[in-house]
């Protein structure tokens, strides 16, 4: 069975950046128990989310983004896309593809296969913690996106399904 960790990013006091947390704590009211998933909120990126993803086979992660699209648009992206992240890079501890290539280099277990979930944030300036409308409706459609990734290598029982 594959390891999967799925891993929500963001600021939890600062309006849509909390979409991540946001949905990796949905996705934990459905998963709890299920053996061989882990999930955590993560607040930097970099080096900080590389280490999260030790000893895991697969990694998913959630973080907003702002690209100029409509707040809530859901974008699917490789590690390779991820200068539109808000989190997954920080200039106090680097990119995330440079952390990967980094951890990989010294020979750390990293997941082969990393997918990642940017939703299109509309207010990351305000202090709440609260999300826009828009980012909230987002938030169970991600999460049964992923689900249904994890439930597609038969990682999790069909029971769980949102």
């Amino acid at each position: 069975m594959k390891s999967s960790i799925v891993i929500g990013v963001g600021n939890p006091v600062i309006a849509d950046d909390a979409v991540g947390i946001e949905t990796v704590r949905h996705l934990r009211q459905h998963l709890a128990g299920e053996s061989g998933v882990s999930i955590v909120e993560i607040y930097n990126g970099g080096l900080e989310l590389m280490e999260a993803m030790i000893g895991f086979d697969r990694a998913f992660v959630v973080d907003a983004m702002v690209a100029g699209h409509r707040p809530g648009t859901i974008h699917r992206l490789g590690v390779d896309q991820l200068a539109a992240s808000r989190n997954t890079s920080t200039t106090h501890n680097g990119s995330l593809s440079a952390a990967l290539e980094l951890g990989r280099a010294t020979g750390v277990k990293l997941p082969s296969e990393v997918r990642i979930w940017g939703v299109e944030a509309g207010d990351v300036s305000t202090f709440c913690e609260e999300l826009t409308p828009e980012v909230r409706a987002a938030v169970p459609l991600v999460a049964r996106e992923i689900l249904q990734e994890l439930l597609s290598s038969n990682t999790t029982s069909q029971e769980n399904v949102l």
